[in-house]
């Protein structure tokens, strides 16, 4: 009797190690990843981006934060603008924010749902969960995941590895690959901190003075003349209209495209208000061009660089394209 109750407890000691000692399945880190997307109230995460395209890099400081119900501050610091702009995310709809130009584009988007942002922890888990061909493999102190990617501005985004901590399920860094597998993007999460206890305006728009909404003397100084940039890719289409409206407060060219494809393209500086936010509203989504965030519609794409708005209108270019021909403007000098 004493010999069968030991060796109970010795098969039970052993199945109890084994099992200690098994290795997460694909399943089981996916399991875990949901209930944890779940679960998650809030986070701050300092992340480096670097975007390659051709032979430019630009590179990205993000400092962001999240809070439940789909609260999102993300501060953005491109090394090669000097012009900060942050992605606000609250009860009253997203906003693209400029603050040294104390300017405000903002619309009704699903943003970030709407396809993937390789640098919020929410859209990374999306994308492990709805690929079914995620392909897994666990790593020394970390999980990878290669799975597909959802840009819909960009079709040459085609997949991307995502490594996650393996002890506490964090986000560790991103590499995004083109088609022909060369990395494109690559994310690097320097820190992320869960349940933080965010201000109750942290979210809100009055935080102008501390995103150091507006420089006066820059208003004073700002206007000038338009460095009128042409895009270098248009599709096939040829300039055949350039206009100018100008007065004592802005300056406006507008420009006609036709042929294989027709597009509108306008340039406006404006005498800055400095009692005057300007918001401006419209639909949309979030999108990354070459040195700023953009605003992104079926038919339009608007974004503001240096102190100047740029509008981009067209029935015939999709989305793809139209950023294609934003992306490739050059100054008028080298037209």
């Amino acid at each position: 009797m004493m010999k069968r109750l030991y060796a109970l407890i010795v098969l039970c000691f052993v199945m109890f190690v084994l099992q200690a000692c098994q290795e997460p399945t694909k399943e089981d880190v996916i399991e875990d990843l949901d209930q944890k997307q779940q679960e998650l109230r809030s986070y701050h995460a300092e992340v480096m981006m670097e975007i390659s395209t051709g032979e430019n890099a630009q590179v990205y400081d993000i400092d962001l934060s999240y809070m439940v119900d789909d609260f999102y501050r993300v501060v953005m610091k491109n090394d090669q603008s000097e012009e900060d702009q942050v992605i606000l995310k609250n009860e009253e709809g997203v906003f693209v924010l400029t603050p040294a130009l104390d300017k405000q584009f903002r619309f009704q988007s699903d943003w970030p749902d709407n396809f993937s942002q390789p640098y919020l922890y929410a859209s990374l888990i999306e994308d492990v969960l709805t690929d079914e061909q995620a392909v897994f493999e666990n790593e020394e102190d970390r999980f990878r995941f290669s799975v597909q990617t959802n840009y819909k501005q960009n079709d040459q985004l085609a997949s991307q590895d995502i490594y996650f901590d393996k002890k506490t399920l964090a986000p560790l860094s991103v590499h995004v690959y083109d088609k022909t597998d060369q990395e494109v993007v690559n994310v690097t999460f320097n820190s992320f901190s869960e349940g933080i206890e965010f201000e109750a305006d942290y979210f809100e728009r009055e935080l102008d003075e501390s995103l150091d909404m507006h420089d006066s003397d820059q208003a004073e100084e700002s206007l000038g003349e338009i460095d009128v940039h042409y895009p270098m890719n248009t599709l096939g289409a040829e300039l055949i209209e350039e206009t100018w409206f100008d007065d004592e407060d802005r300056h406006r060219v507008m420009l006609r495209y036709s042929g294989a494809n027709d597009f509108t393209l306008v340039q406006e500086l404006k005498e800055p208000d400095a009692n005057t936010s300007h918001v401006m509203a419209s639909s949309g989504d979030v999108v990354f061009l070459e040195n700023q965030e953009g605003v992104l519609t079926d038919q339009s794409l608007t974004f503001s660089n240096s102190g100047v708005d740029y509008y981009l209108s067209s029935e015939t270019l999709n989305p793809i394209e139209m950023v294609q021909v934003v992306e490739s403007m050059q100054p008028s000098m080298q037209k």
